[in-house]
């Protein structure tokens, strides 16, 4: 039986396989001619490898228990090989430090829940969720502008009675409450003498005589401006019509009515100038007078015949200048009278000096010529000569235009 065994075995793991002990080699083919100690010894030796198997980690020999004999060679290999992994061990734990020697005051086998980490039951924290959720002061702060709500004011709602006052700003209105106002405050109760649907035509606004008539475009109005523009350039007042509703003119717009009313004034000072020379021919009339000239003219016609007197004095040495200005017009007639007692005649009332008659006549006596008489537009002057009774006399002079 061993030695099929050792054969079938030896067939297994090759020809080159040999075993050896002390030093004597051994092989099936021996088995006849080697003593039965030996080879019983070497069946121990050879029965340890022949059934044997590894295990996976470190390769340790496993004999069969049911055909393999303890092998002290086996037993010492796995020793050597267990050993050398356990120094390998060693080395590594001795670099290994462990500062902890508790946790939460437990040792040993720690085993720690919530409270030993300070962690939250389940209870407590669905408690603080639903406190937090419920809160009602505003936990973490947040205002209107970290929602986009910063320019919305903090108004509540308008009361009915706040919505139909209309007097604060400080409300917010609502649908309902703006058709409750509306219902209460519209003041329109008809338009126009009709209520209900109201269709208003443009009689009922004022506008009946307005045409229906489209509105221009800003293009066709700016195009008619241009055009006013450029009409009133070249034609002007001649655009521009008037309401002539005495038919005072013939013609029909302003321009007519101005070369008309120029005409018409043009003649009539014409004629006005033509009536101050008939009834008075001194009076000069200028060519194309003005209103205020033709005035002045019409003041110097003569309406007839115009008539100042006064007294004046003579110097003591008889010599005296009369001049006599500011009349309302032109004399045509001056003599001048005074009482005197010339030499050798008795006193009398004598003519001194005359203008515009045809001859001197005495009143008394003899006639005295004394003085020159030059005519002003609106006076005279008289120039007397020098005589002894000529002295501190009063003369009356008269003219008459």
């Amino acid at each position: 039986l061993f030695e099929k065994r050792i054969n079938e075995d030896y067939q297994y793991a090759g020809r080159n396989k040999v075993f050896a002990e002390n030093n004597n080699a051994i092989s099936p083919d021996d088995f006849e001619s080697k003593d039965i100690d030996l080879v019983t010894e070497a069946i121990k030796k050879w029965g340890g490898y022949i059934m044997a198997t590894q295990t996976p980690n470190y390769n340790l020999t496993k004999p069969d228990p049911n055909t393999d004999y303890y092998n002290i060679e086996v037993h010492n290999n796995n020793a050597d090989i267990v050993d050398e992994a356990l120094k390998g061990l060693d080395t590594k734990f001795e670099n290994i430090e462990v500062p902890v020697t508790s946790v939460n005051n437990k040792t040993g086998t720690v085993v720690l829940n919530a409270d030993d980490v300070g962690a939250e039951t389940p209870t407590g924290a669905q408690a603080k969720v639903n406190a937090h959720a419920n809160a009602t002061n505003n936990p973490h702060n947040v205002t209107k502008s970290d929602v986009g709500l910063g320019s919305v004011q903090n108004y509540d709602l308008a009361t009915q009675a706040e919505a139909e006052a209309g007097t604060s700003s400080a409300k917010y209105m609502t649908p309902l409450r703006t058709k409750q106002a509306v219902n209460v405050l519209q003041a329109v109760k008809s338009v126009a003498g009709k209520t209900g649907a109201v269709a208003l035509s443009k009689s009922d606004v004022g506008l009946g005589d307005v045409d229906n008539a489209k509105q221009a475009t800003k293009v066709e109005f700016d195009a008619h401006l241009a055009d006013i523009a450029s009409q009133e350039t070249g034609k002007g007042a001649s655009l521009v019509g008037i309401e002539d509703a005495d038919e005072n003119f013939t013609a029909t717009n302003v321009e007519g009515a101005l070369s008309e009313l120029f005409t018409d004034v043009s003649s009539g000072k014409d004629l006005v100038g033509t009536a101050i020379t008939d009834v008075d021919s001194s009076v000069e009339v200028p060519t194309d007078p003005t209103f205020a000239e033709l005035a002045t003219a019409i003041g110097q016609i003569s309406t007839g015949m115009k008539f100042a007197q006064d007294l004046i004095s003579t110097y003591t040495d008889g010599s005296s200048t009369v001049n006599v200005s500011g009349l309302d017009f032109t004399p045509a007639y001056v003599f001048a009278t005074g009482n005197v007692f010339p030499s050798g005649t008795g006193s009398a009332d004598y003519v001194f000096a005359v203008h515009g008659f045809p001859s001197a006549t005495k009143v008394k006596g003899t006639i005295l010529v004394t003085g020159t008489v030059s005519i002003t537009s609106d006076g005279f002057i008289i120039n007397f000569t020098n005589y002894s009774y000529m002295q501190n006399q009063r003369i009356r002079w008269i003219a008459m235009g």
